[in-house]
């Protein structure tokens, strides 16, 4: 039996709020926004914006699609109402703030459900469209061991709702859907 879990407000979450966080920096870089009008855009962008993901893409191609994409997100909450001295720093101060545990919180229970699940024989996976920060997270929390597998879209080549993307994290640990 294997058992696979997504990865964000399942088993962690943001801390605070994503829109909280790029205020936050903003602000260190001299432009402020309000919140709300942040976590609008994001939310927008998050739906709109889609990942550039395809099974034949290398390793290097896949790293570039994801702070792409992530760069494009970032920069709807801010066009055009903010001007930034300099974007790309802005934007590098923000990709790297995620990829660090003080952005994120595991969730009540989660690490107990993880245990008691592997004490139990189950194999346990990771379905997320989340990009290859989440491996320092799950290290940074100490959780990554209790994962057989963990299957990013990017690296995958499909998002979520796509059945081959199941399917081939289900291939992967020889798991029958």
């Amino acid at each position: 039996t294997q058992v696979f879990f997504d990865a964000t407000d399942t088993l962690l979450r943001v801390r605070g709020s994503v829109a909280a966080l790029y205020a936050n920096i903003a602000q260190r870089h001299g432009v402020v926004i309000p919140v709300a009008r942040i976590q609008a855009a994001f939310d927008d962008a998050i739906g709109s914006v889609p990942q550039d993901v395809s099974p034949q893409y290398s390793a290097e191609r896949i790293l570039a699609n994801e702070r792409g994409w992530w760069l494009q997100i970032a920069h709807r909450p801010f066009d055009p109402l903010a001007t930034f001295e300099n974007f790309p720093a802005f934007f590098d101060d923000l990709f790297e703030s995620f990829r660090e545990r003080a952005a994120w919180e595991l969730l009540p229970n989660a690490r107990e459900t993880l245990q008691t699940l592997s004490d139990a024989g189950i194999r346990l996976g990771i379905i997320s469209d989340m990009d290859s920060r989440l491996f320092a997270i799950l290290e940074d929390f100490g959780i990554e061991q209790y994962f057989a597998g963990i299957h990013l879209s990017f690296a995958t080549g499909y998002r979520k709702p796509d059945k081959r993307f199941f399917e081939a994290a289900c291939r992967h640990g020889n798991a029958t859907p």
